[in-house]
């Protein structure tokens, strides 16, 4: 624990050290020395001017940094209400085209399961009609080629 103290702290020394060394670096530049000149008296001038007007009517200032912050609140609560609905809105909606795509998705699964086994049948119905028409070729080649003419004999004696 005491070692985490203590690296903790010799970051904190080091990173203020590399601040205060980046500032004075930046500040070697007339341009951005002028610069912060400029924004510094800008800012004073303000914080005086805020700090006369509070010193003149410091209940007026309070009411209206007040009432700046409730509009502010509120605007913002408005704001957020509407993110809200519009997230609800878009969430039912996208559910029911996810179930959309889900129904249409095993649809087509169906279907093409369907389609798979109409096809195993006909293919099962052409390999008969090959085997059909193999069993009728050997047949076919197996039988005698050479037929016997049989001439009919009259059996008929009365022209004897």
């Amino acid at each position: 624990m005491a070692n985490q103290k203590s690296g903790l702290g010799k970051v904190t020394f080091y990173m203020a050290i590399g601040a205060l060394v980046g500032g004075a670096v930046t500040l070697m530049n007339r341009d951005t020395r002028n610069s912060l000149k400029e924004k510094s008296s800008s800012t004073k001038d303000s914080v005086s001017s805020y700090v006369s007007t509070v010193k003149e009517d410091p209940q007026g200032t309070k009411d209206d940094l007040v009432d700046r912050i409730q509009r502010t609140a509120s605007a913002t609560k408005e704001a957020v209400n509407q993110i809200q609905n519009i997230i609800n809105d878009q969430g039912k909606d996208l559910a029911k085209q996810m179930q959309d795509v889900k129904e249409e998705s095993e649809e087509i699964v169906s279907t093409v399961k369907e389609t798979g086994e109409e096809l195993k049948d006909v293919g099962e119905k052409a390999a008969e009609a090959k085997e059909e028409l193999t069993n009728s070729y050997e047949e076919e080649q197996t039988a005698p080629t050479t037929s016997t003419i049989q001439t009919p004999q009259s059996t008929d004696n009365r022209a004897l």
